[in-house]
């Protein structure tokens, strides 16, 4: 696979490539210039073929780095493919750091597993509580670069930018709908993802199977109707019923998808919202909020106040709809409110007042 990192010197023996001699430390500073290109070449491709192209597509990365590494003169949206090259350098630098560490730490040999210092002992290993400081610093400035890259190739979708169609194409772009929610930005209108795609593909199969159970709520014909409402028309431009509707049911769902997910995710939360991580340092247990990592206890809290918010927006939605069933015919008409209508009943109690169920 072609790479998005040139060499930029000519050495006469291909085994003296060092990083200096490339443009890797343009993207990530603080690696030393005179490691051996030999040894980080692997984990480059390795961290691009397991945290980038899952995400962006290998059509959309190919669109890039091919042209890239040939040396072709962009002639058409030069300045996009320029922006777009420079995130994803930044990203698959920071990722390949993420992915290069435990694997230098380590040098493996006839006697097994040797932590690696130098001879005169001038240079020591790192203490294990620094290195993990700094794995999860990088763990999270990739997992930024790789929202902020997809966040990029977004709004080049919607600006009709031709150099993304390979992103646009994709299956992977498709991830980004859901039959309620049109991208990851409509999704944090209702709760906080720091506007993150990653978070909205994690927890994409949750949402899907949230807004399916509202079907049994507004019945097969209204929800086929508002799907193509959703598809086809902004927000602004649908009847202040359907907006009500729309809304009441983007708070019920989104509320329920997250009480669901988060328990199952590897999390973390800072002033922008949720946010997932790829960070397991496999020292501690970190996966999600039913684990003993940092933070557990608050994330745990937060998934249980979503469950609850989610009661809440159900009958929020429900009593909506009963208070103004003139204006929803097709929920009228459904099977899942007559069902309800028959359920309805009222028990006599003595005196004036009664109960009803």
């Amino acid at each position: 696979m072609d790479l998005v990192f040139k060499k930029l010197k000519t050495q006469p023996n291909a085994k003296d490539y060092t990083i200096g001699d490339t443009n890797f430390r343009e993207h990530y500073a603080a690696i030393n210039a005179n490691t051996a290109w030999d040894t980080i070449e692997p984990t480059i491709r390795k961290a691009t073929q397991k945290y980038v192209i899952p995400v962006i597509g290998e059509a959309m990365y190919n669109a890039i780095a091919s042209p890239y590494l040939e040396g072709i003169t962009i002639v058409v949206e030069p300045a996009q493919f320029a922006k777009i090259l420079e995130k994803l350098q930044d990203t698959v630098a920071y990722f390949t750091i993420m992915h290069f560490g435990p694997e230098i730490n380590l040098l493996i040999s006839d006697t097994g597993a040797n932590e690696r210092g130098s001879a005169d002992g001038s240079v020591r290993p790192t203490s294990q509580w620094r290195y993990k400081d700094f794995k999860w610093d990088i763990c999270k400035k990739a997992d930024e670069l790789l929202d902020e890259l997809v966040n990029m190739l977004d709004t080049f979708v919607l600006e009709g930018v031709v150099t993304v169609n390979p992103w646009k194409n994709d299956p992977l772009y498709e991830v980004q709908k859901t039959w309620f929610f049109n991208s990851a930005k409509t999704f944090g209108d209702h709760q906080h993802i720091s506007l993150s795609r990653k978070v909205f593909n994690m927890m994409y199969r949750d949402i899907i199977t949230t807004e399916d159970a509202v079907k049994k709520i507004i019945g097969s014909a209204q929800f086929t109707a508002l799907v193509t409402l959703v598809n086809t028309e902004k927000p602004e431009d649908m009847s202040p019923a359907f907006q009500e509707l729309l809304r009441l049911i983007r708070n019920f769902v989104s509320a329920k998808a997250m009480g669901l997910s988060i328990p199952r995710l590897s999390v973390i939360i800072d002033a922008l919202g949720i946010k997932f991580s790829n960070f397991n340092d496999g020292m501690e247990s970190f996966s999600n909020s039913e684990t003993t990592m940092p933070g557990a206890g608050v994330i745990g809290s937060f998934a249980f106040k979503c469950m609850v918010d989610s009661e809440r927006d159900h009958n929020t939605l429900i009593e909506f709809i009963y208070d103004n069933i003139d204006d929803y015919p097709l929920i009228a008409a459904s099977q899942p409110y007559a069902a309800a209508a028959e359920d309805v009943g009222t028990i006599i109690c003595p005196g004036d007042g009664g109960v009803w169920l």
